[in-house]
């Protein structure tokens, strides 16, 4: 192997940016490899772009087959588990395009830290703590509808 650094991701989720004719790659891995992230590619900061290479991984099987393998994906993809309301709230308020979503689409003066978002999601929510995303039915909702609205907002051309 080489010593080259390499960030795992999953491929979620293609969006098009149709007023700069591009369009963005969605890959998606746990919150626990920000750090990398920002330690291997830095802070983004517009107008400074950074060039990365993107490679499809392959499995032990596909590998012993052959590198023909990458043409003719599996019948049935492998089934995510989806992952507690909780979590994915915590990590969305981590992401600076959900604290901006607040902040313009919310009424929120400014853009929120990782701390008041979560305080913000849980008032909006009417929950004391996140994890009730996971048993209250109606927090859960409200969570939903509101990750709804953020997806929506994140679909239309910047």
């Amino acid at each position: 192997m080489n010593d080259l650094p390499v960030l795992q991701a999953t491929y979620s989720d293609l969006k098009t940016v149709k007023t700069r004719s591009v369009c963005q790659l969605i890959l998606e891995m746990p919150i626990e490899a920000l750090t990398d992230v920002v330690g291997l590619l830095g802070a983004p900061v517009p107008g400074s772009e950074v060039w990365v290479a993107v490679a499809r991984l392959m499995t032990t099987e596909q590998l012993e087959r052959g590198i023909g393998a990458l043409s003719a994906p599996s019948a049935e993809p492998e089934e995510r588990k989806a992952k507690p309301l909780s979590q994915v709230s915590a990590i969305l308020c981590n992401i600076v395009a959900f604290r901006r979503f607040l902040h313009e689409q919310h009424g929120i003066d400014v853009i929120p830290s990782p701390e008041e978002a979560a305080d913000w999601v849980r008032e909006y929510c009417g929950v004391n703590s996140r994890r009730e995303f996971d048993t209250d039915e109606t927090a859960a909702s409200s969570f939903r509808h509101l990750r709804a609205q953020y997806d929506l907002w994140m679909r239309v051309p910047a």
